[in-house]
């Protein structure tokens, strides 16, 4: 496992998951042919503007390209609250005993709560920088403003594991990759591809518990600010 692929090695990874070539990229507006192919090779960094369209493109959050391409995550990407990550922690730890339909509720909830304007977050004092798998993990939780402890619920690794992981004092297993992508609400294959990990050939094994819909409900609530996130929270503890 290569922990930093390069821009091009990992583009060309999202490429064939999705069964694409650069050629089909090149047909959307704000994409360049020859911008694509030197991004392929190698020869040409990603920028801002391109990795935003690239995003699109593939159907992946911006912030998780920015984070997976070294580039710091623009601020209106970023949660709009970060200072309530603790609330997101006490809501997935609730949240992890409801029935599958009542966290549909919960986010069907939540994304009703959405600002019609986006509203600018608040400042962030742990922004993740780094190499390695390690900080890209740190990287796609600072984008869900979830704590070790929220993935951990979700998951069903242990916070050691994680911290093991976070720190890169170990190389994640094919199985907690599959874990953590259903807990990020990411393809798995696509984390394979960010991590710089071949898919297994025997095939993905889930060998944790993982809750649907959970990571999908920290999502919804990276828009929200503080206030709304209390109201899901509050929704979570008094459930119809």
């Amino acid at each position: 496992m290569s922990d930093a692929p390069g821009f091009g090695v990992l583009l060309q990874r999202l490429l064939d998951n999705r069964g694409l070539y650069a050629d089909h990229l090149a047909r959307l507006p704000d994409l360049d042919r020859d911008e694509l192919e030197l991004l392929l090779r190698g020869s040409l960094e990603p920028h801002p503007v391109l990795l935003r369209t690239l995003a699109t493109a593939l159907a992946l959050r911006p912030a998780d390209l920015f984070a997976a391409s070294g580039w710091p995550v623009p601020v209106e990407l970023r949660p709009v609250a970060p200072q309530a990550r603790p609330q997101v922690t006490e809501l997935v730890l609730l949240a992890r005993g409801c029935e599958p339909a009542e966290l549909l509720r919960l986010r069907r909830f939540a994304r009703s709560l959405w600002p019609t304007q986006p509203e600018p977050p608040a400042a962030a004092d742990d922004l993740v920088t780094g190499n390695g798998f390690g900080a890209l993990l740190g990287a796609l939780l600072a984008n869900r403003n979830l704590s070790t402890p929220g993935l951990a619920a979700i998951t069903g690794l242990t916070e050691g594991a994680l911290t093991r992981l976070l720190t890169g004092d170990r190389t994640p297993a094919p199985d907690q990759l599959t874990a953590l992508a259903e807990a990020l609400d990411l393809r798995v294959d696509d984390l394979f591809a960010l991590a710089g990990a071949a898919l297994p050939e025997s095939g993905l094994t889930y060998a944790y518990p993982v809750r649907p819909h959970l990571g999908g409900l920290v999502g919804d609530l990276v828009p929200l600010p503080a206030t709304r996130i209390d109201w899901v929270l509050a929704q979570a503890h008094n459930p119809r």
